[in-house]
């Protein structure tokens, strides 16, 4: 834990520098690692987050040089996290399988909102008065720079959100059995063909493929025994068809099948979440609720598999 206790103002910038220094390296990093990975979107984030804090070294390297201050180049920028920061994108953002723009420039945010609290309570802690001064100086310009990805990361939502919404199933159209078993029969149709693609890389997901092809033949199963879904249902996944037929022509490699995977068993999730939640009928709920629990073990496999190879 970096101490907010500093003493000079060349301790204080020479701390400022370290740090831009290390998120410099850090966003190079993971910049490399999406590239490796074939996340290029969120390369492209992380490489003009890397142009931002050089910019910003060297406006602090210049700052110094006028104020003649003495840098220890020495100097560690060392660890320090504030409680009431939360990070719930962090991980995520650093995972090529799981990064997205909008999580990328989140984890962004998250770190200069770190740096604004850390050089708020200097100022609070420090006696000196240049130090104080210096500190609320920083302060200001990382509540500043945290407004300018805050912008980024909105447009970054919106444009997500879009995509989404173009192969969105609504889950108020699900009041019948018949109705979530024809929309669980799509995602498990394609997510079996995800599985397949990834499988030929990853053998790790043999279980999980496995159990989505059972899942699939019980699906088909009950809804031929059954009656036929609504026509509101029948219509909705004519265009999310065509949108998962586009989807899969454009993937190329395990590598790719396995981020799209992720991030489908995410929306399927998220999908079957709201069912249970909107649902009248029981056993539609209910149906829902086991679907949710599904996709949830899916998830965390995923999410063990993606950290081993990262």
């Amino acid at each position: 834990m970096l101490s907010t206790e500093i003493n000079s103002t060349s301790e204080l910038i020479s701390i400022a520098l370290a740090a831009e220094r290390k998120a410099v390296q850090r966003y190079t990093a993971l910049a490399t690692r999406m590239r490796e990975h074939g996340n290029e979107e969120s390369a492209v984030v992380f490489d003009s987050l890397v142009t931002g804090e050089q910019a910003y070294q060297d406006k602090i390297t210049e700052w110094a040089a006028l104020e003649d201050l003495v840098i220890n180049a020495e100097a560690t920028p060392g660890q320090w996290d504030d409680p009431n920061v939360m990070t719930d994108y962090d991980v995520q953002a650093r995972n090529p399988f799981r990064s997205t723009p909008y999580k990328a420039l989140a984890y962004a945010v998250h770190n200069d909102e770190r740096a604004f609290l850390f050089y708020t309570y200097v100022a609070a802690d420090s006696h000196d008065a240049d130090v104080c001064h210096y500190a609320r100086v920083l302060a200001r310009e990382e509540l500043g720079r945290a407004a300018e990805l805050r912008v980024l990361r909105r447009q970054a939502w919106h444009a997500q959100s879009q995509r989404i919404a173009e192969s969105r199933m609504d889950p108020g159209l699900i009041n019948t059995v018949p109705d979530l078993l024809a929309v669980t029969i799509c995602i498990e149709q394609y997510l079996g063909r995800l599985f397949r693609l990834a499988g030929t890389e990853f053998s790790e997901l043999e279980r999980l493929a496995a159990s989505t092809r059972e899942n699939l033949t019980l699906a088909e199963q009950a809804l031929h025994e059954g009656e036929p879904p609504g026509a509101g249902v029948t219509e909705a996944l004519k265009k999310v068809g065509t949108w998962r037929d586009a989807m899969l022509s454009e993937i190329t490699d395990a590598t790719a099948a396995l981020r799209r995977l992720c991030t489908d068993c995410d929306r399927s999730f998220a999908f079957y979440n709201s069912v249970v939640k909107l649902a009248e009928d029981e056993a539609v709920m209910l149906m829902a609720q086991q679907h949710s629990v599904l996709a949830t073990q899916r998830i965390e496999e995923l999410l063990r598999l993606t950290q081993k190879i990262n």
